[in-house]
């Protein structure tokens, strides 16, 4: 199974871009608005990361769903895992507070 984290963003900016309406608005808005959808694209990307380190972590998981069945190797696999899914999954959460600001900003200049 394959999910993949996107949204509608990158095809509005990018209509935007290719046809020239950016060129209309005025250069702080362009920035503010860029600056945005920049770190839009860096937080879908970590997002996808995170829910490709998530579904590999229980990977060991498949062979038996009982833990007490598992393998040391496996444990050790699961454990490592789950460790990288929960670091990826904070710094997610820091860079989603940072756009939530950035966004924040980006509305009240309007």
């Amino acid at each position: 199974m394959y999910w993949e984290w996107d949204g509608p963003f990158r095809a509005a900016w990018n209509t935007a871009r290719d046809t020239g309406a950016l060129a209309l608005m005025p250069y702080p808005d362009v920035q503010r608005y860029s600056l945005v959808y920049i770190q839009q694209e860096i937080v879908d990307q970590s997002a996808t990361h995170y829910l490709r380190l998530h579904n590999q972590a229980f990977a060991p998981m498949i062979k038996n769903k009982d833990l007490s069945k598992l393998s040391p190797a496996d444990l050790d696999k699961l454990t490592d895992g789950c460790s990288l899914t929960i670091t990826q999954e904070q710094y997610l959460y820091y860079l989603a507070l940072s756009l939530d600001r950035n966004y924040t900003h980006a509305l009240a200049a309007r």
